[in-house]
This record gives C-alpha cells, sequence and structure tokens, in this order.
C-alpha cells in the first residue's frame, strides 16, 4: 500500500511497490506501503505487500492460483512510488487518499487503526490521558526515502481531524521495524488495528486514547484509464477486493 504524504507506513518509509507479471505479458500488480505505517502499515501498498493482504498472503496466493491457474504471479518489491503507465504496471495497491488524478481507484477498504505502545512504556512514562499529552510522550518515528520523517498522531477531536506531535529517539524507515519499537518499549505507534491485534489481545500492546478514533486508513486499487484495464487486471481487482471485504467488510461493487 502507498500514503500519500509521506508519514508512517502502513508499511515503510515512503512507498513500497509490489509487482505481479502474468504469463502472456507481465501483468503488473503492484502493492505499495506509505511512510506513515498507520500509514506506515497501511497506506503505502502497492498490490500483494504483506500488509496489504493482513498478514495472509500464502493462503490468498493459493485461493488466486486456483482460480485462475493460468495466470503466472511474480512479486517483487522496493521502496518507491511506481509509474504504472511509464512502467508498464497494470494495477497498484495503496493505502491513503489516492492523489494521482491520472489513475483510476477502486476503494477497497477503510481499516480502522490505534494508537498503542508497551505496558513497559506506559507504567514507565504514564498513559497519556488527553491527545494534548501525546506531546509529553515518546513516539516511534518513520522517515521515508525522501528524508521525512513521521512522529505524528492523527486522531478526531470534536468531530475534527486533527494531528499531535510527540517527542522520540528512535526512527525507522521500514514497516517490521515500526511494529517491532513499541514491543521493546520504544515509544507509541499508530497503525492500522489488525497490524498489533494479536499483541493487543495478548496484552504485549496497550491501546491508548480510544475515546478520541484514529481517522480509518483508505486503501484502494489503482489503475491506468478503464481502456487499458485487461480482463486478467479485471478479475485480480475483483478477487483482491474479495480478500479486503472479508477482513474489513465491503467497500465498492465490481470494476465495470
Amino acid at each position: 500500500m502507498e500514503k500519500q504524504h509521506g508519514h508512517r507506513p502502513v508499511g515503510g518509509g515512503g512507498w513500497r511497490d509490489r509487482f505481479l507479471w502474468g504469463r502472456q505479458r507481465p501483468l503488473s500488480l503492484a502493492a505499495a506501503t506509505p511512510c506513515d505505517l498507520r500509514r506506515r502499515l497501511g497506506r503505502q501498498s502497492h498490490l500483494l505487500e504483506r500488509q496489504c493482504l493482513a498478514g495472509t498472503p500464502p493462503a490468498a496466493i493459493g485461493d488466486f492460483r486456483r482460480r485462475y491457474p493460468g495466470i503466472e504471479l511474480v512479486l517483487g518489491s522496493g521502496e518507491r512510488l511506481v509509474d504504472l503507465v511509464g512502467e508498464g504496471v497494470d494495477c497498484t495497491i495503496r493505502a491513503g487518499t489516492p492523489d494521482d488524478s491520472t489513475l483510476i481507484a477502486r476503494r477497497l477498504a477503510a481499516m480502522p487503526q490505534v494508537i498503542c505502545a508497551s505496558p513497559g512504556y506506559l507504567t514507565q512514562a504514564g498513559k497519556p490521558r488527553h491527545p494534548d499529552e501525546l506531546a509529553n510522550h515518546q513516539a516511534v518515528k518513520f522517515f521515508s526515502s525522501g528524508g521525512a520523517t513521521d512522529d505524528s498522531f492523527d486522531l478526531i477531536v470534536g468531530g475534527e481531524a486533527r494531528e499531535f506531535t510527540a517527542g522520540g529517539w528512535i526512527s525507522v524507515n521500514d514497516a517490521g521495524s515500526y511494529a517491532a519499537c513499541p514491543l521493546r518499549g520504544c515509544g507509541l505507534i499508530q497503525v492500522p488495528r489488525y497490524h498489533v491485534e494479536d499483541a493487543l489481545d495478548e496484552g504485549r500492546l496497550v491501546e491508548v486514547l480510544s475515546e478520541w478514533p484514529s481517522p480509518e486508513l483508505p486503501v484502494s486499487a489503482l489503475y491506468p484509464h478503464r481502456r487499458h484495464l485487461s480482463p486478467r487486471v479485471r478479475v485480480f481487482v475483483d478477487w483482491i477486493s474479495e480478500i479486503y471485504a472479508e477482513k474489513f467488510g465491503s467497500s465498492q461493487t465490481g470494476v465495470k
């Protein structure tokens, strides 16, 4: 998935791209993760990035193979935004609000997000009781390949989205490290909830500021104008939409 303004990953720093190629000619499907992991783990994912598939790519890919045995997929990755037309990429999955008007966007999901930290960190630093108290806390920062660093948190306060900044002593540039740091007591993170569900359920992480919801993180499949849409891309987009719908609920109808 990709994120649209350079903050945490939904998956990584900057946008991670994944490419899927089809047998007849590369069926290029990308998955990216933006640098803002909530966005960090959610906003930047092209196509089949592990972050985008909610941690279940093997089973999902197996299902696609059973349905469409004639399509061969090759999955690659890189921390950059892909030029779909210029590089011959058929489809990309990005997290965040799409800002490229030259592409058609199909909404796949809106992922709930959460701010959390380890019990050890909260025992030492105290649990924030109001978003304004984030300024007194440590955040795990996320930096993109372009050098931008994100240490802010987005929350809905009084019906409006607001951004709150925190301190921080550690910065990372990949989704895995970003998600691992709070488990080591490094500070607070904001990510799609599904990325930390197990840790929350097991008590290894604790949600904070739940009274002020985090904005949901949109995830979309993007592809060039429909006149370029092949049947293979069509079936893939419909299939990936089912994967997201199973996890996050239906977001849109099929590709026309």
